[in-house]
Parts: C-alpha cells; structure tokens; sequence
C-alpha cells in the first residue's frame, strides 16, 4: 500500500508539472500568433515600394525603411558594428531601431546563437557575483521563441528591459554573421515617438531583410 501511495503521488506531481508547461507553453504561442496576426493586418496596408534601400557588403545584407524615416551610420567604427534607423533619430521622443552586426564563428543556428549568449552572460554574472554585489549583464525579459524573418530562421527575446524603454530583439544568424534588430516594444511610452505605429512599421523593415 505504502508503494502504491508513493507512485500515486509521483503520477499526481508529474501530471501537475506537465499542466503547467503546457500553460506556459500555450501562452507563448497565443502571444506569437497575436503578433503574426498583427504583423500580418499592418503588412497587408503599408506598401513597401517607394521605400528606400540599405546594403552592407562587409557583412551581406539588405534591408529596406520607408523614406520618412533616417538612418545613421556612424556605428559602423564600434567595436560591435551597428547601424541606426529612426523615426525621428533624435528629439525630446524619438523612435529607433538598431542593427547590430556580430560574429558567429561556429555557423551557429539563430536559436543557439542567441542561448550561447544566454549562457556567457549568466556565466559571467555569477563570476562578477563572487566579488560582491555588481550590476547584471544578463538581459531581463518576458518570453522568447523562435521565429522566423523573411524565410530566415529567427529567434526572438520579448520585451526586453531597457530602462526607461522595453524592446524587441530579434536574432538573424546567416553563416559567420548574426544580426540583431533591436527596437521599441509598441506599448505606450512618453519618451517613444508613436510606438503602435513605429513598432509596426520596425517589423515590416526587419521583414525586408535580405542575405547576398
């Protein structure tokens, strides 16, 4: 009897933690499909071809914006490469999306990629940890899940904090290169020039995307 009560109570903690994964599970994909969903409303309304182009033949990629909006590309000289678009760039609010171009040695699928970054930064807290109390490198978010951006496999960390701001960082590794956009979440913010719109219209320019 003692054994029979035993495996009951085994049965009823696994049937209790797979209910909870499922939730959490089927949470993340509802929130997937309400963006696609979204996405999709705005993809069908904005027209894309007056939009203005942007190539970069070191790292292989195209990407289109509309012609409103700036870019700035003085990021190229950083140490991780980057470049701007905004809407506007800079004023009292502003709107922007950055493009950061890394180095992806191992030809590291988007999702690997961005959980190898995961598990540096997470290593390298805790090392920072045993010195003392010290600032967390470790991004803080809501959900991640793969993704996909015009045909390429993607991966996507969800409002992501960034102070004074939440965001969107969506990961596109291509052979030795992975990009990441990273722009404004759509939720209202004082400091974000028209985010429902911008947000909608940054997920259009991402879609644009395009390897040589």
């Amino acid at each position: 009897m003692i054994r029979r009560k035993e495996i009951w109570a085994i049965l009823i903690v696994v049937v209790g933690a797979t209910a909870v994964l499922v939730y959490f599970a089927a949470r993340a994909v509802g929130q997937v499909m309400v963006l696609q969903r979204q996405n999709g409303n705005v993809a069908n309304a904005i027209d894309i071809s007056g939009w203005q182009a942007y190539h970069n033949a070191q790292y292989g990629f195209s990407i289109r914006y509309p012609q409103n909006w700036k870019i700035f590309m003085g990021g190229l000289a950083a140490e991780t490469p980057f470049v701007a678009l905004g809407n506007p760039l800079s004023g009292t609010t502003t709107y922007t999306i950055y493009i950061s171009m890394e180095q992806n040695p191992r030809s590291l699928s988007s999702a690997e990629y961005v959980h190898q970054l995961l598990a540096n930064d997470r290593a390298q807290d805790a090392a920072n940890a045993k010195n003392g109390p010290a600032p967390t490198i470790t991004p803080q978010f809501a959900s991640n899940y793969i993704t996909a951006v015009n045909g390429y496999g993607a991966y996507e960390l969800f409002h992501v904090f960034e102070f004074d701001r939440d965001a969107e960082q969506i990961y596109v590794a291509h052979g030795t290169v992975a990009l990441r956009f990273d722009f404004p979440v759509s939720d209202p913010n004082p400091n974000i020039a028209s985010p429902a719109n911008n947000n909608a219209i940054a997920h259009m320019i991402v879609q644009t995307l395009s390897f040589d």
